[in-house]
């Protein structure tokens, strides 16, 4: 039970993608899925809703963390 709950804790501070730790990042670079609370960098997060409209962890739908990071994504991210 302790094991499960450190691995839990240090999945929590990586970046689901690249897997590099979230904190020493700034926290504007950072969002956390409302569904299951797994972290991304926003710019890694947006590449993956431009192709799936699900969360890549729990492959739930999360209209509101997609729309925020959507918005955020073609505020930032300009081509």
């Amino acid at each position: 039970m302790v094991a499960q709950q450190l691995e839990n804790e240090e999945r929590e501070n990586k970046c689901y993608f690249c897997k590099i730790d979230l904190s020493k990042e700034s926290k504007k670079n950072i969002i956390q899925m409302k569904c299951c609370e797994t972290q991304a960098h926003k710019n890694e997060l947006f590449q993956w809703y431009l192709r799936k409209p699900y969360c890549p962890s729990c492959l739930k739908e999360d209209k509101k963390t997609k729309k925020k990071i959507m918005d955020w994504g073609k505020k930032n991210l300009k081509k």
